[in-house]
């Protein structure tokens, strides 16, 4: 009798979650093929668990309550990436002036390669001195005259990558406090409402703040992780050999080949 009864549970159990099974996947199916018992599914589904007019209107302290959290985590990754931006910022200002000061030095020596060279072939008198440095013949002034060029463009180019890197800062630092000048009027609304809730359990344009904080929150999340542009320079010096030497010297010196 035992064995029976217990036979008997486990068909009773079998049999239930058989159906709670065929309820499900009916249910899935009809969600699919009806459109007014999907609407209804959607509509219920965002009542409970989205903030619509009328869950605030029943719990306006909550939705100001979660709405002000939101703004401080919008608020948070912004200030961060406010100062990554500004650490980037400052690193690009020393890089600037220091390859400034580097390319205003190169171009100093070029000078006095170039008028070394000239004294040196119209007199003919070998060797050179440049800066306590001897070269006995020409080409090997020819060869520095070339590699001093070559630190002058490197130079430039780098002075040009830094400067437009540093706009492009300024311009980002400048759209991010502009959002946290926006941010920072709508959490005093949200805080001055919460006041208002809290005695009344009713504030009037709470819809409307819903807009304005959704809005907010999605440029100041695209703001945040905007990439920061960086500086790279990939060219390097390498000299090619005398026939290079050769065709850079004369272009340095105003010559034709």
């Amino acid at each position: 009798m035992q064995k029976l009864n217990n036979r008997r549970g486990s068909s009773l159990v079998g049999v239930i979650v058989g159906l709670i099974v065929l309820a499900l996947v009916g249910g899935g199916i009809w969600y699919f093929v009806s459109k007014p018992f999907k609407t209804h599914v959607n509509q219920g589904w965002d009542q409970a668990t989205k903030w619509t007019p009328e869950n605030i209107k029943k719990d306006p302290v909550g939705y100001l309550t979660c709405a002000l959290d939101e703004v401080g985590k919008t608020e948070d990754k912004l200030k961060a990436s406010e100062l990554s931006l500004k650490t980037k910022k400052n690193a690009t200002a020393r890089a600037l002036e220091k390859h400034t000061a580097d390319k205003s030095q190169y171009e100093k020596l070029l000078t006095e390669f170039k008028e070394a060279y000239t004294t040196a072939t119209e007199q003919k008198k070998w060797p050179a001195r440049v800066r306590n440095t001897r070269f006995d013949d020409e080409m090997g002034l020819k060869r520095k005259i070339v590699e001093c060029s070559d630190k002058i463009k490197l130079t430039e180019s780098l002075v040009d990558t830094y400067t437009k890197t540093d706009k492009v800062i300024g311009d980002k630092l400048g759209e991010i406090e502009g959002k946290l000048t926006e941010v920072d009027k709508l959490k005093n609304k949200l805080s001055t409402n919460m006041e208002i809730a809290k005695v009344n359990q009713s504030v009037d344009d709470l819809g409307s703040i819903g807009d304005q904080l959704n809005a907010i929150v999605d440029t100041s999340s695209a703001l945040a992780k905007t990439a920061e542009e960086g500086a790279s320079v990939t060219d390097m010096i390498k000299p090619s050999g005398d026939a290079r030497v050769d065709d850079e010297f004369s272009k340095i010196m105003g010559k034709s080949k």
